[in-house]
């Protein structure tokens, strides 16, 4: 969307927004504190244009746009993702094909590829519908490698290098501290790689990547963190929630423990929290969140979901349904402020 909004403007530039990088002197990679999903997803926009062009026989242009998803000397990618996402990253996104073939025979074996792969069918329509209709082939080469090197040339990045992870986390600190916009999940990942030993960096990186590729809605990220956090220890407000955190994660034993319960929650949550269910369950669950707006009893199902699921999944529908009565008694008939209403689920 910011791609095809610069375009439109007419502006010669687009901020893109801060990335803070790693440069370690003793590794022949630079790595990415701050900014993976937005380099990732303009990845993904230079591979759908590379295959399109390919596709359309334009190997001189094809070949233009690998070269910028690939080193200069060997040849490598250019970019890779963490343990968990490379493989289908390289397997499906950067090797070379027409995007009908890709879409048609790639199969994803778990949630984080399915958003790979949904990402770059998204990337695609949007391009065919922009630029592929009712032209010809010389055309749409034209007009959808046009489009790339405005994005390039334009695309503004405020880099930020350091030489060692630690340093990247103070910084973050330092941010937080004179009132610069982080988020909640920005100041809770800068404490899990600060209070972590540097050989257990990479495996939690990749975990918290897990976590968040778990997570239908990404920009509930935040909201997700509060719900186990009260599902786990207690009732937390958004505001003292890093607070809390701060406390539970204060060693390298207690952020191995607290990433594990995450990411235990964080394989159920999408299902709590779904609407989109077209049973009775399903119409108390949209009645719960999206109706009343509530924003507390996602705890107590995520619990009850967690022990209760595999064996008994009807008790599961049963609190669901508790949930909805007493959140709807409680603000409506007894006038409770959702917060006191919280609290008590949290109990």
């Amino acid at each position: 969307n910011d791609a095809e909004s610069f375009f439109d403007s007419g502006d010669d530039s687009y901020f893109f927004g801060p990335v803070v990088f790693v440069e370690e002197p003793k590794k022949n990679f630079i790595s990415i504190v701050d900014g993976q999903q937005r380099l990732t997803t303009l990845q993904l926009l230079m591979c759908v244009i590379r295959d399109i062009l390919h596709s359309n026989k334009d190997i001189e242009k094809a070949t233009t746009c690998d070269a910028y998803l690939k080193t200069r000397l060997e040849e490598e990618p250019a970019l890779q993702l963490n343990n968990n996402n490379n493989p289908y990253f390289t397997k499906f996104a950067l090797k070379v094909d027409t995007p009908e073939n890709k879409l048609k025979n790639h199969k994803t074996k778990n949630h984080s590829e399915t958003r790979l792969y949904e990402n770059y069918n998204r990337i695609y329509k949007k391009i065919k519908e922009r630029f592929l209709k009712k032209q010809d082939i010389e055309k749409q080469n034209s007009n959808v490698f046009d489009f790339l090197k405005k994005i390039l040339k334009g695309f503004r990045v405020f880099e930020i290098t350091l030489d060692s992870p630690e340093k990247a986390f103070r910084l973050f600190a330092t941010l937080n501290h004179r009132g610069l916009s982080l988020t909640t999940s920005d100041l809770i990942k800068n404490l899990i790689f600060m209070n972590s030993n540097e050989s257990q960096h990479s495996s939690f990186q990749a975990t918290w990547e897990s976590i968040k590729n778990n997570l239908d809605d990404k920009n509930g990220f935040d909201r997700f963190l509060r719900h186990s956090f009260i599902a786990k220890y207690k009732y937390v407000t958004t505001q003292s929630l890093y607070t809390e955190v701060v406390d539970k994660a204060d060693s390298s034993e207690k952020v191995k423990d607290y990433l594990d319960n995450l990411l235990t929650d964080s394989q159920k949550y999408s299902e709590v929290v779904s609407t989109k269910r077209n049973d009775t369950t399903g119409f108390y669950l949209e009645s719960l969140f999206k109706d009343l707006s509530n924003d507390s009893a996602q705890s107590v199902i995520l619990n009850a979901y967690k022990f209760w699921n595999d064996k008994n999944p009807k008790d599961v529908d049963k609190i669901i349904k508790i949930c909805l009565d007493v959140f709807f008694r409680g603000k409506t008939i007894g006038g409770k402020a959702a917060g006191t209403v919280g609290k008590q689920f949290a109990k």
